[in-house]
């Protein structure tokens, strides 16, 4: 008796295990294809011949071939408004999730207003341009003029504007900070008006003519020294050259260094640093060399022997290798990139940076 109950027990025993073990594996293999499904989810290839991406969804083009969000639908009949499917029976134009007719609608900043009082927008509001003028978000009646000045309307035949205030044509058109004048008697120097009398040019504040005078980082210079600038001196570019605001003698060369100043025919200019041409004319840092030798990668020289393409610091043979963000891979295996690898597109796609069989399509839905 005791012997059979111990036997049932751990037979009873066994068959719950193995139950458990049953459904254990169930949910582990559950938990495996939600996390391929996910896999697949985020780099899917798909045959655009049958279906339409909306949003990393993949839709069948049965339905239609255009997106609205995550939907896909047939432009015959819908339209899309900021991700709203609307009937195109009110409509094919949107106003924010609305749509509409524009024969007898107008979207004004999101609101629908009847086009009877006028097909033209002044804020919300709507108006007929025949009548009104819309001045900064207000309406005004053009019988005072068509021309704005901040919220006021006015003619320009009368009055002139002036950072945002009116001021009578009489005294002049142009403008000067909140002045008008006469630009055959004044000039403008910085917002103030000087008489054109002493000059016409302008140097900060201060007026001058330029037959006389030169400005040089808003200091009068005499030109009688030379007509050119360096900082605020000027000079002569028949006996000088600027230098970063330094003046040199041309007797040493005319092109510029630095400060430095050299003659191209016998130096070359790699970073500030001066290179006798001997060694090359092409610059790689501050290293100056013959491009029928080396090749510059990412600052380094490297001997044109081994390759004249680079991949980050390392020059390669393209016929042999390809370059996939700074690794080097072996064309023998695809010329392509996806990421760091390397593929052949005839069998593979590359989805947001994960390779795919091309056998299930050459798009990708991410």
């Amino acid at each position: 008796m005791c012997y059979s109950w111990l036997i049932v027990t751990l037979s009873v025993g066994k068959e719950v295990r193995r139950k458990m073990s049953l459904k254990s594996t169930a949910t582990n293999a559950s938990l495996l294809l939600l996390t391929l499904a996910a896999v697949v989810a985020q780099s899917a290839t798909y045959n655009p011949s049958f279906y339409v991406c909306c949003n990393g969804q993949l839709k069948s083009k049965t339905s239609g071939d255009s997106c609205c969000g995550t939907q896909n639908y047939n432009p015959a009949f819908y339209v899309c408004c900021n991700g709203q499917l609307k009937s195109k029976t009110s409509g094919d134009s949107c106003c924010g999730t609305q749509n509409y007719n524009p024969n007898f609608y107008v979207c004004c900043n999101g609101q629908l207003k009847s086009i009877a009082s006028g097909s033209a927008c002044c804020g919300t509001q709507n108006y007929n341009p025949t009548y009104y003028v819309c001045c900064n978000g207000q309406l005004q009646s053009k019988a005072s003029g068509s021309s704005c000045c901040g919220t006021q309307n006015y003619n320009p035949n009368y009055y002139t504007c002036c950072s945002g205030q009116l001021k009578s044509i009489a005294s002049g058109s142009a403008c000067c900070g909140t002045q008008n004048y006469n630009p055959s008697f004044y000039v403008c120097c910085n917002g103030q008006l000087k008489s054109t009398a002493s000059g016409s040019s302008c140097c900060g504040t201060q007026n001058y003519n330029p037959t006389y005078y030169t400005c040089c980082s808003g200091q009068l210079k005499s030109i009688a020294s030379g007509s050119a600038c360096c900082g605020t001196q000027n000079y002569n570019p028949s006996f000088y050259v600027c230098c970063n605001d330094q003046l040199k003698s041309t007797a040493s060369g005319s092109s510029c260094c630095g400060t430095q100043n050299y003659n191209p025919t016998y130096y070359t200019c790699c970073s500030g640093q001066l290179q006798s041409k001997p060694s090359g004319s092409s610059c790689c840092g501050t290293q100056n060399y013959n491009p029928s030798y080396y090749t510059c990668c990412s600052g380094q020289l490297r001997s044109i022997a081994s390759g004249s393409a680079c991949c980050g610091t390392q020059n390669y043979n393209p016929s042999f290798y390809v370059c996939c963000n700074d690794q080097l891979k072996s064309t023998a295996s695809g010329s392509s990139c996806c990421g760091t690898q390397n593929y052949n597109p005839s069998y593979y796609t590359c989805c947001g940076g994960q390779l795919s069989a091309s056998s299930s399509g050459t798009a990708c839905c991410l």
